[in-house]
């Protein structure tokens, strides 16, 4: 049989520019998937005039993680935010 794959919480949106990638490594100490998606200009969700960074409050280095019903569970303004996230992710996974 084979091994289940670990569930995905909730996708994590970011700046194609962000340097590094903080989201995936708090999955990964978690042991979970996490779909993560470029936002703006040439990146794997298009906002041409990059408008969303203003729009959630973040930085060009910020990210926002989305609970699987639509919520935003967490909202990194800028890349320190490791931490926000990972406790984050234990919250949406009840792992607190």
């Amino acid at each position: 049989m084979a091994e289940p794959t670990p569930p995905t919480p909730a996708p994590l949106f970011r700046d194609p520019a962000a340097p590094g990638a903080p989201g995936r490594a708090a999955a990964g100490r978690l042991g979970v998937g996490l779909d993560a998606f470029r936002v703006g200009p040439g990146a794997d969700l298009q906002d041409p005039k990059d408008a969303w960074p203003a729009a959630y409050g973040l930085s060009p280095s910020g990210e926002v993680l989305v609970r699987p019903d639509g919520l935003i569970a967490c909202r990194n303004r800028d890349e320190g935010g490791a931490a926000g996230l990972e406790d984050a992710l234990r919250t949406v996974l009840c792992r607190a």
